[in-house]
This record gives structure tokens, C-alpha cells and sequence, in this order.
């Protein structure tokens, strides 16, 4: 009856009393003074956070690559930390929650997003587009170069429009 109480089994039940009757009282109260202090240290650091993108009112000279790569990262640890719940306190999993809300949040912040509802995919869904406040158009236009020199990469082999090439890539000597 206990243990339904305190949402465990019995064996969890007993983990803790085994706990408590084989460690020091001074290393329990420590930790949880640590951990206690942990969890102050990071609300307060949400809180700034916040309150620094709240009060911002340009993002120049704010990379969004970095933020989207630090949002990516966010949603990885999330996921493992899901994906091991068995081994992770709920503490651990509502922090990384509340701090991968805060990085999707300050990603949308540093975007303009704006959805057409006139032109849809599908028929069905609306159209979403992003543009960065700062450089998102010349991120964009980088990638596509990159892709294009890839998957488009120069045929030394083939003839140009003047006759000229068509040798592998080695030029030909006329005598």
C-alpha cells in the first residue's frame, strides 16, 4: 500500500531504505544541497535567458547556425534522455524539456516565420517560410552552392559551346 503510494514497486521502496540506513547522513544532506542549488543556479539561468531574448530587440551579430545546431543538440539529448526514462530522474527530464523549449523558442525569435495559408503543399498543408533577421538568405544561398558544386562537379571531358576542351582535362598542343 506504501509503495503505490509513493508511485514505485516495492523493491524501489526498498532501494531507498537501503539507502538511507547505508550512507552517511552527511553525504546525503550534501547532495542534496548540491543538487538543490543545481536546480536554483539553472531556473535562474532559464530566467536571464528569457529575459534577454525578450528584451532584444536587433539579433545582428547572432550566428543561427549556431542556434540551430545548439537546437539540434538540445532535441538529441532530449531524445536519449526519453529514450533511457528507466535510468533518468524525472528532475534531469524536466529541465532538458524546459531548455529545449527556451532553444525552440529563441530559434523562432530570430526568425521571421510566416505562414501562407493561399499557396499549400499537397493541397492540404500551408505554406511555412523562415528568413533570418541577420544573414538566414546568405546561409541558405551558401548551402545550395555547396550542393550544386557537388552534385553538378565540372566534366573536363566534355565540349563547350566553342569547340574548345573534350580532352580529359589536359590541354592539347596544336603544331
Amino acid at each position: 500500500m506504501q509503495a503505490a503510494t509513493l508511485g514505485g514497486a516495492r523493491s524501489e521502496l526498498d532501494e531507498v531504505k537501503r539507502m538511507l540506513r547505508d550512507t552517511n547522513p552527511w553525504l546525503l544532506g550534501m547532495t542534496m544541497g548540491v543538487s538543490m542549488l543545481h536546480s536554483l543556479y539553472e531556473f535562474l539561468a532559464f530566467k536571464n535567458e528569457v529575459r534577454f531574448w525578450k528584451g532584444k530587440k536587433s539579433v545582428k551579430g547572432i550566428s543561427l547556425r549556431s542556434m540551430l545546431v545548439n537546437l539540434g543538440i538540445q532535441v538529441i539529448i532530449f531524445l536519449y534522455l526519453l529514450d533511457n526514462q528507466t535510468n533518468t530522474s524525472y528532475v534531469i527530464l524536466v529541465s532538458n524539456g524546459v531548455g529545449l523549449a527556451i532553444e525552440a523558442w529563441k530559434v523562432t525569435r530570430a526568425l521571421n516565420t510566416r505562414v501562407d495559408s493561399s499557396r499549400k503543399i499537397l493541397g492540404i498543408f500551408p505554406t511555412v517560410s523562415f528568413s533570418d533577421k541577420a544573414s538566414y538568405a546568405k546561409d541558405v544561398i551558401f548551402v545550395v552552392f555547396i550542393i550544386q558544386r557537388y552534385l553538378y562537379r565540372v566534366d573536363h571531358s566534355r565540349v563547350n559551346e566553342f569547340g574548345q576542351g573534350g580532352n580529359g582535362g589536359e590541354e592539347e598542343e596544336e603544331d
